[in-house]
């Protein structure tokens, strides 16, 4: 394990005398107590001896570091040269018990490096890191996403901080916080910065606070926020936040989109529809993190593939993004979304942004659906529920045995309104079969169709171009290219039939959503409906 100098001393709290290179801090595997006869003075180890043995050391190199009880009386000896890689405690202690003291050290900072790796290993989250990093750190550790939602956090540490404190209540860094970061600038300071920031201004936090931004080219995906509310800043507790962040590191990684997504945007929006969003507040105040206006005029694409194992998301995703600039662009599930604000005369349109869809997804076998309009980030979920059910209706009614309903073609793309009635239809039959067999709907189309095929006559198709011409005579036969009274007697005939009267309304209505639920069912089910 490669466990700093800085550390070492950091752990033990004692003062020191350091002789060597002051920014330097050398890392080691392991501490050796060194001996008269017999010490390997090869590898990274930390020799703990009196500062005599240390001097008495024929041969010293650069590699070799010492850490010292001072045993002599300072004197010429004692030059830069002679004294390099020594460090000198002001204590007085034995040898062993010094020795004990470091060795007690590397083996409780080695175990919790373990652990972290094994945890890691086992894919265990982020949280497991962080618990297990309570004892070791000492101090209040938060790590959030972009929109300040709070993914994991100490919780056995506990602090007087309130920023810190909110943060933990919400679930999210509440308006009041993020209006102080704002006017603070800490928002340019988290997109700008790489790497670790100590803040000791105390503008926001009454304590020192170290940030660690894990960054993509243009933006941030994870913030982690350690307040040193317990233990002061130091040179050795910084080594330990490092190690942890290198831990962490393989989860953001993963779980944290890549160049060319839009980060905050993604992890918001897969929030809200994953339902780990709870209140309106909570949406509001995360999308203006996101630079997402909450409520707007929005639309939602979803795009399908047969072939999802072979698809080359990022790359699309990439495409669509540098094509569609008034969109938000995002892969979900092995699906890509499409998010789209229409507002100002020179936003493209919802045709314009579905060619460039098209263009690049020519040749792939690929779905689009489009939902309906809405004004609010929580209707996100319903509008993906549209797309995703105009999709799946589409294909399913491409195989209809008999068609009623002229549905627009557009290829592979499919709008909610040409199948909103289909698929609220088809919900009702998925969860009530057996009693739709049994109403006046299904037993009056059951009865037509039986007399169609004893007297061959299209006793269905005469009923419903009647009904979807508004019960006029005159288009009802141009369409069918029959004369008008033939047409009428027809309808009188199914009238007498059926024993109902189609001046009524209510049956009208009844008939026209029999015809619709009759060309669900013949047309071919999907295997996973």
């Amino acid at each position: 394990m490669q466990i700093t100098l800085k550390l070492i001393l950091d752990e033990l709290g004692y003062e020191y005398e350091s002789y060597a290179d002051g920014h330097a801090n050398p890392t080691f595997e392991c501490v050796e107590l060194l001996a008269a006869h017999g010490s390997d003075l090869s590898g990274q180890k930390l020799l703990v001896c009196s500062l005599s043995e240390a001097l008495s050391v024929e041969n010293r190199n650069q590699a070799l570091h010492f850490l010292c009880i001072r045993d002599r009386m300072v004197d010429a000896l004692e030059t830069p040269e002679s004294m390099r890689g020594i460090v000198v405690l002001k204590r007085n202690l034995e040898l062993r018990e010094l020795f004990n003291e470091v060795q007690r050290i590397f083996v409780r900072i080695s175990n919790w490096i373990i652990d972290m790796q094994r945890s890691v290993v086992e894919n265990e989250g982020m949280q497991a890191l962080i618990t297990m990093s309570e004892p070791i750190i000492g101090n209040h550790i938060a790590v959030m996403d972009p929109t300040f939602k709070l993914l994991a956090y100490t919780r056995n540490v506990k602090t007087d901080d309130p920023v810190t404190n909110a943060l933990v209540d919400h679930g999210y860094h509440p308006e009041g916080t993020v209006e102080r970061f704002k006017l603070y600038r800490r928002f340019e300071q988290y997109e700008k910065a790489d790497g670790i920031i100590v803040s000791n201004d105390h503008i926001t936090s009454d304590y020192t606070v170290v940030k660690k931004v894990f960054r993509y080219r243009d933006s941030y995906s994870v913030l982690v926020a350690m307040v040193c509310c317990v233990r002061s800043l130091s040179d050795g507790l910084l080594d330990l936040f490092k190690l942890l962040m290198n831990n962490l590191k393989v989860y953001v990684d993963r779980d944290y989109p890549p160049e060319g997504e839009c980060g905050p945007v993604k992890t918001l929006i897969c929030d809200i529809l994953e339902e780990k969003i709870l209140s309106e507040d909570e949406a509001r105040n995360r999308a203006s993190y996101a630079g997402l206006a909450f409520q707007s005029n929005y639309d939602l694409f979803l795009i399908t593939f047969d072939d999802v194992l072979n698809i080359p998301l990022s790359r699309l995703t990439r495409e669509l993004s540098a094509l569609i600039h008034a969109s938000n662009v995002l892969s979900y599930q092995r699906e890509i979304l499409i998010l789209n604000r229409y507002e100002g005369s020179r936003v493209p349109d919802r045709e314009e942004r579905l060619a460039c869809v098209e263009d690049v997804l020519v040749g792939l076998a690929a779905h689009c659906g489009v939902s309906t309009r809405f004004a609010t980030l929580q209707e996100l979920p319903a509008a993906y529920k549209q797309a995703s059910s105009s999709i799946r209706m589409g294909l399913r009614l491409r195989n209809r045995a008999t068609v009623y309903t002229e549905i627009p073609d557009y290829s592979n793309r499919f709008y909610f309104e040409d199948y909103a009635l289909f698929s609220l239809l088809s919900l009702y039959l998925s969860h009530a079969q057996d009693g739709f067999l049994n109403t006046f709907t299904h037993r009056s189309l059951q009865t037509l169709a039986e007399y169609e095929k004893r007297h061959n006559i299209s006793c269905l198709r005469i009923l419903h171009t009647y009904l979807q011409c508004e019960r006029r005579a005159t288009e009802t036969c141009s369409r069918l290219h029959m004369h008008r009274n033939t047409v009428l007697y027809h309808i009188s005939r199914i009238e007498e039939i059926l024993g109902i009267s189609l001046d009524d309304p209510e049956i009208r209505l009844k008939l026209m959503l029999g015809f619709k639920c009759r060309e669900l069912g013949e047309s071919q089910e999907s295997p996973d409906e």
